[in-house]
């Protein structure tokens, strides 16, 4: 299972690079406000880190602003597109936030399983 974890959390930042590199008039457009858009996929990426690597929240929080700094700055470099600061920031917390409640909820699942193993 933890296999799996884990590439489904290395696929969505692929992903996220992808939609990030590409000339705007190929990235798909959403009805989703931009910021509640980008919220919503760090915090999935996040989540889904935290469950993968549970235990390295702060080396994956640490991780997660590197990705998101780079991931804006290289957007500058790219016709058609731009890195703001607003999109790190809400980036930064959704992944972080996304991190902690993965790890969280990951734990807790841990829990219950050892509990109904043992009944």
């Amino acid at each position: 299972m933890l296999p799996m974890k884990r590439l489904v959390a290395w696929t969505t930042l692929v992903l996220i690079v992808v939609l990030t590199v590409v000339p705007p008039d190929l990235r798909p457009e959403t009805p989703i406000p931009h910021g509640v858009e980008h919220a919503s996929i760090f915090l999935i990426a996040g989540f889904l880190f935290g469950t993968a690597y549970m235990g390295r929240e702060w080396i994956l929080s640490a991780g997660g602003i590197a990705f998101c700094a780079a991931i804006e700055a290289l957007q500058l470099h790219i016709p058609g597109r731009h890195g703001r600061v607003s999109d790190f920031v809400i980036d930064v917390a959704a992944a972080i936030a996304g991190v902690f409640v993965g790890a969280f909820v990951h734990r807790v699942g841990a829990k219950i399983q050892d509990r109904l193993k043992k009944q």
